[in-house]
């Protein structure tokens, strides 16, 4: 077998090399058909120092894995600024890690990341993250016979057997739940939500309405300081910058659908929200990763066959809480979808310690339906 080594990302074409390699791991010689491409051109934006929103606040190195010429692996190392100042720890991360079928290549991305998080005079690494808690994050452990929805990160089974003999361990696992119309509608859970919504927006007063896309940056802007509130005291929860947020809102705007996204408002104020997207990843995994010249016509062939949505973002500030704003966010969204053609939800990720969402989605009818997991080692 050609010589290992590990190279540290340098240049453009490096990281070219690098946002182009899980391309080799699933669709080369053994195609994985759950596996769906990102998107090149969001890829190369969010790579970019210039644009990405992680760099103004986070250090990163990128590796790769080399046998010869051929890129056998890569990883990332990362640390994290924001995350040590709001929850006062010493911890970098590691994410991006795909890898050929290649235990020696496996062990030595994540020394390289360990060692890089180490001598920088660090306690701790966790992840996945790419890049932290507010992108993908997590490794599926849980779930592998069905394909992720957007956003959701999807790895093969191998991965977990490499991290664990690294040495390390689980921090925190993620959820993610499933939701149809049938199970939604069985021992009166459909009748139960309706009659909380009624009443909940009787007593609070709130005006329930959809995504104005005409008034995006406006309507990016409110959503983003919902957001940083709603979440601030969630585990490894960090404030999103408005670069991130719109980075984020914009890479997807072609593809969100207003009618499943709701706004909760009190006097004209967006009080909470719930982002649902219609699973882009259906007709994406037809693109190969490219809109041009002829993705965008290909996914359009192929948007009819969209029959599901991801509920990302629900939440409302502290506040509003325990008013039952969330069952009217059901009730829209749910209605909304139907009118859609979304039969099917998935709510995710949740995190495993958060029995009200967890119990609540589960008297909706939700099965949970994949875990994904976040590990973390101590760095001697």
């Amino acid at each position: 077998m050609v010589p290992l080594q590990i190279v540290a990302v340098r240049n453009a074409k490096q990281r070219q090399q690098f946002i182009r390699f899980p391309w080799q791991v699933y669709r080369g010689a053994n195609p994985d058909p759950l596996w769906v491409p990102p998107l090149l051109l969001e890829r190369e934006r969010f790579f970019n120092p210039k644009h990405g929103g992680f760099f103004a606040h986070g250090d990163v190195q990128l590796f790769l894995a080399q046998r010869g010429t051929e890129i056998v692996g890569t990883i990332s190392a990362h640390i994290n600024f924001l995350h040590n100042r709001t929850h006062n720890e010493q911890i970098g991360f590691f994410g991006f890690f795909e890898v050929f079928d290649d235990p020696e290549a496996a062990a030595a991305l994540l020394q390289t990341a360990c060692a890089w998080v180490r001598d920088r005079g660090y306690k701790a690494i966790r992840g996945p993250m790419n890049f932290s808690i507010n992108d993908e994050c997590g490794l599926l452990i849980e779930g592998f016979e069905l394909a992720p929805v957007m956003m959701m990160t999807y790895n093969p089974p191998r991965y977990v057997e490499y991290i664990e003999q690294a040495d390390f361990g689980k921090a925190i696992d993620l959820y993610a739940w499933v939701v149809d119309q049938q199970s939604y509608a069985e021992k009166g859970r459909g009748v139960k939500i309706e009659r909380v919504a009624a009443l909940a927006q009787a007593q609070t007063g709130l005006t329930f309405r959809k995504l104005n896309m005409r008034r995006f940056s406006e309507e990016v802007e409110a959503g983003w300081h919902v957001y940083n509130q709603a979440w601030a005291n969630n585990w490894g929860a960090i404030h999103m910058t408005l670069a991130e947020f719109r980075h984020l809102a914009y890479s997807f705007k072609p593809f969100l659908d207003p009618e499943v996204m709701i706004v909760a408002e009190d006097q004209g104020r967006m009080v909470g929200l719930l982002i649902a997207v219609p699973d882009i990843n259906i007709p994406l995994r037809y693109s190969n990763g490219r809109l041009l010249p002829f993705g965008w016509l290909t996914m359009l062939r192929h948007k009819r066959e969209i029959n599901q949505m991801r509920v990302l973002i629900m939440g409302v500030l502290p506040e509003y809480r325990r008013r039952g704003i969330d069952a009217v966010f059901y009730r829209e969204v749910r209605n909304a979808g139907l009118k859609r053609g979304y039969h099917t939800a998935e709510m995710s990720w949740i995190l495993e310690n958060n029995d009200v969402m967890n119990n609540t989605i589960a008297g909706l009818g939700g099965r949970r339906y994949k875990t994904y997991r976040i590990y973390e080692k101590k760095l001697a």
